[in-house]
């Protein structure tokens, strides 16, 4: 008997990734942590959206969530965290370091994902501690039905979810100071430690707490004219 076996080609489903932008953040006790939600086109068209619910966690030793600033280009029904007390009550409290961001689009008028990245809202942070990492991530799940999720328009409820970034955030406990070797001073000792860092991009937590005077989270040129103000300084 001749059986016959038909290959069906492979379908690519089309995904909308979630970033946070920037993914790297440096900051102080007292100020605001600001990271924008983006959702990304995984292909070259734009996706419509129709909802997403978006998960956070962190380390809220270090970390205080404030809220949302609604400043993308896309005005959304309902933007922010819900109160979901009769789901898994993950918004409840922001002091135990969960909560469910909630976006509803339009009727008849979904929010486009695009391939640069849709500026969903932005997640407001408060610096509190130090910290050489406290990481904000986007958990699938949590409690015992809370899910992660992006929402197309095809058919009801089609999960479109992509990846899931995260967003690193380093807190030192004072403003850079360019005292690089760690001597209790500011002068030429720290110009050799300072070049080295600068050519290496340093990313490390000390060097960025030390200089870091740009607030792009590593040592670079764009950090030489604080350093020079600090060593006049002194």
């Amino acid at each position: 008997m001749l059986t016959l076996v038909t290959m069906l080609p492979s379908v690519s489903i089309a995904a909308i990734n979630l970033e946070f932008r920037p993914a790297q953040k440096i900051a102080r006790p007292g100020e605001w942590v600001d990271a924008g939600l983006y959702a990304v086109s995984d292909n070259a068209s734009n996706q419509p959206i129709s909802a997403m619910d978006v998960l956070l966690q962190w380390d809220p030793t270090t970390l205080q969530l404030i809220g949302v600033i609604n400043n993308g280009p896309f005005g959304w029904f309902q933007s922010g965290f819900p109160d979901d007390s009769g789901i898994d009550g993950l918004n409840n409290t922001f002091a135990d370091g969960d909560a469910r961001y909630t976006a509803l689009g339009q009727f008849a008028n979904p929010a486009l994902a695009t391939p640069a990245g849709l500026l969903v809202t932005t997640i407001r942070f408060q610096a509190i501690a130090e910290t050489p990492l406290n990481t904000v991530t986007i958990p699938l799940m949590l409690g015992n039905s809370t899910e992660t999720g992006v929402y197309g328009t095809a058919v009801p409820g089609q999960d479109v979810t992509g990846t899931l970034g995260v967003s690193d955030v380093m807190i030192c406990s004072g403003a850079a100071d360019g005292d690089i070797n760690f001597d209790n001073n500011s002068d030429g000792l720290d110009i050799q430690s300072f070049i080295e860092a600068m050519m290496l991009e340093s990313t490390d937590f000390s060097d960025v707490c030390r200089a870091d005077f740009s607030g792009d989270s590593k040592v670079s040129v764009n950090d030489i004219a604080g350093m020079v103000q600090a060593l006049l300084d002194g």
